[in-house]
């Protein structure tokens, strides 16, 4: 089934376990997948992945008030 995702780091998770990127849209992207986005999304959300990037994003925090 083709799935749309617009989040990056969910993306980035996607492609890095297997589902094949058939194309980006704008800001979205577009994948081919046997899971649906739903599957991913909990996939991605109980992985260190996510985690990291949240992490992430909290340091870019103090990159910009500096």
């Amino acid at each position: 089934m083709k799935i749309a995702v617009n989040q990056l780091g969910l993306a980035a998770y996607i492609k890095m376990n297997g589902a094949t990127l058939e194309s980006v849209e704008g800001k979205t992207f577009l994948f081919e997948s046997e899971k649906s986005v739903g599957e991913w999304r909990v996939a991605y959300n109980n992985s260190c992945c996510m985690r990291h990037d949240a992490l992430v994003c909290e340091l870019r925090f103090f990159l910009k008030a500096s």
